[in-house]
């Protein structure tokens, strides 16, 4: 056997192993999961979109429709839906510990999808039944 025969389906075979190690094991890894978080500038809020954030307030566009979080880690984040820990910050200096699931997300971008909505449950708190917020 000559040594060309040798090598030829030797470097094909590295290239394919290198090739299959490079590619995303699910399809959402293509893509980057983003949430969006509001950020206060000194005048006004604005938006912007985060990759498992540690602080973020989510929400609508107003306080009253806001939920600060601080502290935040996250255990999954691929896929259809990302599930976390944080604890939110309220009125009067008021902290909770709260579960959060991020859901429904959307084509934002040609790489990004967008998270639509959270869904926190704060258990032992009495505040009642989970609170679902719509991301804008």
């Amino acid at each position: 056997m000559r040594k060309g025969t040798v090598v030829i389906p030797l470097v094909a075979a590295l290239a394919a192993t290198v090739v299959l190690a490079a590619a995303p094991a699910s399809a959402s890894a293509y893509g980057y999961n983003t949430v969006p978080c509001w950020q206060w500038d000194g005048s006004a809020y604005y938006g912007v979109l985060k990759q498992k954030p540690r602080r973020c307030t989510l929400g609508g566009r107003y306080g009253y429709q806001q939920v600060d979080l601080v502290k935040a880690r996250w255990r999954s984040w691929g896929g259809g839906s990302a599930y976390g820990r944080a604890i939110a910050l309220g009125n009067m200096g008021v902290r909770a510990r709260v579960r959060v699931k991020l859901y429904r997300p959307v084509n934002w971008e040609e790489n990004t999808d967008r998270f639509t909505r959270a869904r926190f449950n704060s258990n032992g708190q009495g505040w009642g039944p989970p609170l679902v917020l719509r991301l804008h």
